[in-house]
């Protein structure tokens, strides 16, 4: 039949010129696969599956390579990805065929809340948390079971320590002594390494001469920073004993978040992947010196001097109440010291990770901005950051660095337009989201009238508030930083006094919703608010290159956006502070 109708020599030429051309055959045949998958997602994209209940299967995105649907546009290149339906769908939701897997991504503020009211059985987030003690903070497996079982009471202690009034006010007190005491001393001037602070050498401080012969500090201000709060949290929360015995903390803690991703997804040490191999390694590291910490704090139990001869340890009267509560309730379910630790690392993370570098960001976009901002943000702040002017000796030169006093509460209450520039900070470099496990079917809508939506059980569901915070619908403009964006007046005169504006969240949620909401919240804004007024009110910090400012590309975490390289900056004291 094929040689009556004459297609045998197009057979017969077809297979020969496959068979001597196999590469092209190859790429052909590749090439027909991802355009038939693509036809066929987009046919599936286009189809509208209706529920018994009248709820539809959110919109889906048509892809190119079957199996692994959306999987790597996903990984390496969602910002482009997601934005580009954002800007064209109708409503806050699509799902996405990842490796087979269905994820619906959700974006839209009255989605978000509708997600926050679903009872608290249809969606769960601790079977991904324990695989993520387990990846990232290397939970090990004899500690794993009666880490679960004590999982509940102590997410409940870590809320009341670091969320709660009552003893948050002491946890924040502690840390704001130590940025009364550091702050003048953040840039000490010392020509020697070996005299400087530890979070000056991170920085790679340097004292040189101006064009006008004034001594100024040159440092990596990302270092500087997030190494100087670092040092406050951790020194306040764990005792100084651990960072004076492990002087190398923070660096090593750097080099493992660096890769938490990488980590999270259970990528191990020998992938060719240079950073994670780095970050596998620092892990041991901090993990070593925190279980030493829990074993040198089990022989303080025991009447016993810590018996490791590699861990000197001195006085740990100082490590705070809310560690050794959380330490006990581990201690009485059974967990053991390297279990211990690696809670330890989760909670070191935790309080680092995020508030340090959201610091960075909000000083370096305070100073970017310009001398106007600076100085209106000096003025409304300075009731609350008072300096005290520095004394010296008699007839000398040598002065006593000046002595300041925070006031948080006055700068939650009383500073709108560095609260606003605090909110404006975190919607715009916070690239934060959330992920939950659909355990029951659920229906999801914008509002009542609106279309409905199935998302059926046993899929995973994506809250992403950055994507929402970089929505042109709800923020004009929403790649650039303005400042004042969140002030709110309650007076229509233009004239109006601070007292009379407020600084309002609106649909900003840096810190997540509902019952999974960041526990550290309250603690990570009285931080950062503290620090960035304290730093104006002592500090003019300069671009180094004379050129100007230019703001470092970022790249996605598992939170606050990290900057892709550093910024180098000259500080001098402020001359109204010192003189």
């Amino acid at each position: 039949m094929i040689e009556s109708n004459g297609l045998r020599p197009i057979v017969d030429s077809a297979g020969s010129w496959f068979s001597s051309s196999p590469t092209m055959a190859v790429a052909l045949t590749c090439l027909l696969i991802a355009v038939t998958t693509r036809y066929l997602s987009g046919r599936a994209a286009n189809a509208t599956k209706i529920q018994a209940d009248g709820s539809v299967s959110p919109p889906t995105l048509p892809y190119w390579i079957p199996g692994i649907g959306h999987l790597f546009s996903f990984l390496f290149n969602n910002e482009s990805l997601l934005q580009s339906y954002r800007d064209s769908a109708k409503h806050g939701i699509v799902e996405l065929n990842l490796a087979t897997y269905h994820n619906t991504m959700v974006f839209s503020p009255s989605l978000f809340r509708d997600v926050y009211s679903l009872k608290a059985s249809a969606t769960e987030n601790e079977s991904i948390a324990f695989i993520e003690w387990d990846n990232i903070f290397g939970m090990p497996r004899q500690s794993r079971d009666a880490f679960v079982k004590s999982y509940p009471v102590l997410q409940l202690l870590v809320t009341n320590y670091v969320g709660k009034d009552e003893h948050l006010s002491k946890y924040i007190g502690g840390v704001i002594r130590q940025f009364e005491e550091h702050l003048p001393n953040l840039a000490s001037f010392n020509p020697s390494p070996v005299d400087m602070h530890p979070w000056e050498r991170s920085a790679r401080a340097e004292c040189v001469m101006d064009e006008k012969g004034e001594a100024i500090v040159e440092a990596d201000l990302l270092d500087l920073i997030r190494d100087f709060v670092g040092y406050a949290v951790n020194t306040t929360f764990f005792g100084t004993a651990l960072l004076e015995v492990y002087p190398t903390l923070q660096d090593d803690f750097w080099i493992f978040d660096a890769s938490f991703l990488g980590l999270a997804a259970g990528l191990p040490r020998w992938i060719p992947w240079p950073s994670l191999t780095r970050a596998h390694i620092a892990r041991r590291r901090l993990l070593a010196g925190l279980t030493a910490l829990e074993r040198a704090l089990d022989a303080e139990d025991a009447g016993r001097r810590p018996a490791d001869p590699a861990w000197t340890w001195r006085d740990l009267s100082d490590v705070s109440p809310g560690y050794r509560a959380i330490r006990a309730h581990l201690v009485a379910h059974g967990v053991g010291p390297e279990g211990r630790a690696a809670q330890n690392l989760g909670l070191l993370w935790a309080t680092n990770a995020n508030a340090n570098v959201a610091a960075f960001w909000m000083v370096l976009r305070i100073y970017a901005e310009g001398g106007e901002l600076v100085e209106r943000l000096r003025g409304e702040t300075e009731p609350f950051a008072k300096v005290e002017r520095a004394g010296g000796l008699p007839g000398g030169a040598i002065r006593e660095p000046p002595r300041i006093k925070l006031d948080v509460k006055g700068l939650e209450n009383g500073c709108p337009l560095l609260m606003s520039t605090y909110i404006e900070t975190m919607r715009l470099d916070a690239g934060v989201q959330a992920l939950k496990t659909v355990r029951e079917n659920c229906v999801l809508a914008e509002s009542k009238e609106d279309e409905s939506f199935h998302v059926p059980k046993g899929s995973f569901l994506h809250l992403l508030y950055w994507l929402h915070h970089w929505d042109p619908r709800y923020f004009p403009q929403p790649m650039s930083w303005i400042p004042d964006r969140h002030i709110r007046r309650e007076s229509m005169d233009e004239k109006a006094t601070a007292s009379a504006s407020r600084a309002e969240w609106g649909t900003v949620r840096p810190y997540g919703g509902g019952r999974t909401m960041c526990k550290g919240r309250k603690f990570a804004e009285k931080e950062i608010l503290s620090l960035v007024a304290g730093i104006l009110a002592l500090w003019d910090i300069e671009p180094a290159d004379k050129s100007g400012w230019k703001l470092p590309p970022r790249r996605r975490t598992a939170g606050v956006l990290a900057p892709k390289q550093n910024v180098r900056v000259r500080m001098r004291r402020r001359k109204e502070a010192w003189e």
